[in-house]
């Protein structure tokens, strides 16, 4: 059975707020959240390749494992079949993770300069004595996140979590370019589900879409279409840099510079009102869902008079 859910009009949506992930190597420390406050970077540096190794509890390759890069820049990969997940890493400054393995505890680390030289290495899921609540889940959950245009939203964080066992590791995973996850519950029993805008961290401001309540006993394929907004700016110099932001939930966004031409484009974002500065010249916009709301700088002619 296939449903359908469009974000605006469901009376059951509500902002979740900042997840607070658990994890074996994390104390339970606002500052060592992996979720604690995001540092503007100060540059625009060309992106690098890290590979990370990955293993189960038995020390064999976590084929399939997901590996989530928080800071300084958010970006994912998948082990492969020698547990090996390769990122690509834009910007400087510490690291802060979250490693997702089936039946495993979710890892999370940070800050920290580099990844462990052993690499990763999860533990098995713990059980939270005989509640009959851990039962293991029936089937996998099949996902698909679009716009209101249905426009796949590829690379967006998908995260679920047990209601009754907050202590229990989320299920975490990331859309495809079809906008397709899937996501293997340990247990069965109600979950909440949050999803975030493609490319930015799981925290109250980029989330674009959530749900109260999944019944894992009753397994369907979810199909999501939500309204996100998108801004094109123009005029703006090869070179300059663009800061933007959101208000009311105020959160960064990277700073950003045109490869090419003077065009530069945002999302897609949670709806919202936004701030664009460049070379001292701010204005602020306001994201409509299906439309590309456009706004020129017209820097470009003002340097060449």
């Amino acid at each position: 059975m296939r449903r359908s859910y469009l974000a605006w009009a469901s009376p059951v949506l509500i902002g979740l707020g900042i997840l607070w992930f658990g994890g074996p190597e994390l104390t339970p420390r606002v500052s060592d959240s992996p979720l604690s406050p995001f540092q503007e970077p100060e540059t625009v540096s060309p992106p690098r390749q890290v590979t990370v190794l990955m293993q189960n509890s038995i020390g064999e390759p976590a084929k399939g494992a997901t590996l989530v890069l928080i800071e300084p820049s958010v970006s994912y990969a998948t082990a492969n079949s020698k547990g090996l997940a390769q990122l690509n890493i834009v910007g400087e400054g510490p690291f802060r993770w979250l490693a997702s393995l089936p039946s495993h505890e979710l890892l999370s680390g940070g800050p920290s300069k580099t990844f462990p030289k052993e690499g990763l290495r999860f533990a098995p899921q713990k059980t939270q004595g005989t509640n009959s609540n851990l039962r293991r889940a029936p089937a996998t959950i099949s996902i698909l996140v679009m716009d209101t245009q249905e426009t796949p939203l590829a690379e967006s964080l998908i995260v679920m979590r047990e209601s009754k066992n907050p202590l229990l590791a989320p299920c975490i995973g990331i859309s495809d370019s079809e906008g397709k996850s899937s996501l293997t519950p340990l247990t069965r029993g109600e979950y909440s589900l949050s999803i975030y805008a493609p490319g930015l961290p799981p925290s109250s401001p980029w989330e674009i879409f959530s749900l109260p309540k999944i019944d894992i006993d009753h397994p369907e394929d979810l199909r999501f279409s939500v309204p996100v907004s998108r801004f094109q700016l123009e005029g703006v110099p090869e070179g300059s840099i663009v800061k933007a932001s959101r208000t009311a939930p105020n959160g960064l966004l990277n700073l950003a510079t045109p490869s090419h031409g003077s065009t530069l484009s945002f999302g897609p974002l949670p709806l919202g009102t936004y701030t664009f500065e460049c070379e001292g010249i701010k204005t602020t916009l306001v994201g409509l869902a299906g439309q590309v709301v456009s706004y020129s700088f017209d820097l470009e002619d003002s340097s060449n008079r």
